[in-house]
């Protein structure tokens, strides 16, 4: 298929974007509209990649989710995916067919304990409590005084 000036442009363009990181179809589109290339143009050049699997927003969901579950809770994936503009039914499908292995809380547990120093964790004052009850939900843990009462009674 013989390409206009234009949509050669797109395309390199959007090459170049995908050779430095992964995009979502929704954050290559605002990138190319924000530059000036008309949205037909941009929609069909995507479509393209998309078809050769150079773009796929499954896929980019998948790795980011692998990437952070080790470290992140679900709500947190789940508003990182949201940043990066991947619709809400593929983050609903990836959330729910990501592997539910449990997460490794003695992990989480000994990174707490070296960040706020916490050797007794039925002696812990309110405010060393507090951080850890905000340094859990930051990291978009649900059921964080579960997870505290779990490691009291664990100790």
């Amino acid at each position: 298929m013989p390409y206009d000036d234009e949509s050669q442009r797109i395309y390199s363009y959007l090459l170049n974007l995908l050779n430095k990181k992964d995009y979502s179809e929704a954050e290559l589109n605002k990138k190319c509209f924000d530059k000036g290339f008309e949205n037909d143009k941009i929609n069909l050049e995507i479509q393209g990649l998309q078809t050769k699997n150079w773009q796929n927003d499954k896929r980019l969901a998948e790795n980011i989710v692998e990437f952070y579950s080790s470290t992140r809770g679900p709500n947190w994936i789940s508003q990182k995916l949201k940043v990066r503009l991947i619709p809400a039914e593929i983050i609903s499908e990836v959330l729910l067919s990501s592997p539910k292995e449990d997460v490794n809380f003695d992990e989480i547990k000994r990174a707490v304990e070296r960040k706020y120093r916490v050797t007794d964790w039925n002696n812990i004052d309110i405010k060393t409590q507090n951080k850890v009850v905000y340094f859990l939900q930051y990291r978009g843990y649900n059921n964080v005084f579960g997870i505290l009462n779990n490691w009291k009674n664990n100790n």
